[in-house]
């Protein structure tokens, strides 16, 4: 099989590289970055550099229909966010080659931890209370109702415009400097005591495949976890096999969870994390 692993700067991007290469299948690596890691494994057939998703879309997309067609791509594996921009043309990419993402709308309802929040309710997990708010009057009015809380954009990553009053990084950020508008809402919840337990998961269409749980024991800047640590967290797989099961889920996943320190056993999907 011929694959086409997108996004090669990152390192689990270059394991998976590894894991096909040692399979027996041919890899093709891609990434706008040259000197991505991945793209110098030496499972790698052939290298290739394009343009940025988000500097370029339309560049980007016409270079990817164009590696498909002339390495005759069987399958295209995004490892990072350049998968938004490719889910909303899968069909431009040719009726033998697939695309191991879900759709564009799919997406939009995990990433917006909003939406987020009320699909893991909706299935009878855990999650914290959350208003979303779209004026800085909102925020202003929503502070109130938690004691202890912690808000930001409701589509963000890593520890990026945090405003909290609980941690490491209580006071970073000020509230008078956060905008929340109707295109770029933020999300308002209780601040949520424990400690992280984060998963990565593979689905076909709605089925769970693949499965692992682990810490991240040292961060960049009390965010982004730069080290993990595989820790056994069998609880962890039922909320995720659900949450794939809900919205047919079809490609890789992560999920991160809060282990509260008062009840051991109960976990949170907080948006936050």
């Amino acid at each position: 099989m011929n694959v086409l692993v997108s996004a090669t700067r990152q390192p689990f991007a270059l394991d998976e590289i590894r894991k096909l290469g040692r399979a027996g299948h041919r890899v093709v690596a891609l990434d706008s970055f040259a000197s991505s890691p991945g793209s110098h494994s030496r499972y790698v057939s052939r290298r290739i550099t394009t343009a940025g998703p988000r500097l370029d879309p339309a560049r980007f997309l016409a270079d990817v229909r164009e590696v498909v067609r002339r390495e005759a791509i069987d399958l295209v594996l995004p490892t990072f966010e350049e998968a938004f921009y490719l889910a909303g043309h899968v069909g431009e990419l040719g009726p033998r080659c697939e695309v191991f993402t879900s759709t564009f709308d799919t997406l939009l309802t995990l990433h917006h931890k909003g939406s987020f929040n009320a699909l893991v309710r909706s299935l009878g997990l855990s999650a914290p209370r959350s208003i979303v708010v779209t004026s800085r009057r909102a925020l202003h009015e929503a502070l109130p109702h938690f004691p202890r809380y912690v808000a930001r954009p409701v589509y963000s990553r890593g520890a990026t415009r945090l405003l909290t009053n609980e941690g490491p990084l209580a006071g970073v950020v000020y509230v008078g400097s956060c905008d929340p508008t109707e295109d770029l809402p933020w999300i308002v919840q209780e601040w949520i005591d424990g400690h992280d337990i984060c998963t990565f998961s593979v689905a076909r269409h709605g089925t769970l495949t693949a499965h692992v749980s682990y810490v991240h024991p040292v961060e960049l800047e009390h965010g982004s976890g730069i080290v993990i640590e595989a820790v056994d967290a069998p609880d962890t797989l039922e909320p995720v096999r659900r949450i794939v099961l809900a919205v047919g889920y079809h490609g890789q996943i992560s999920c991160d969870s809060r282990r509260q320190r008062v009840r051991l056993a109960r976990l949170s999907f907080p948006s936050y994390v």
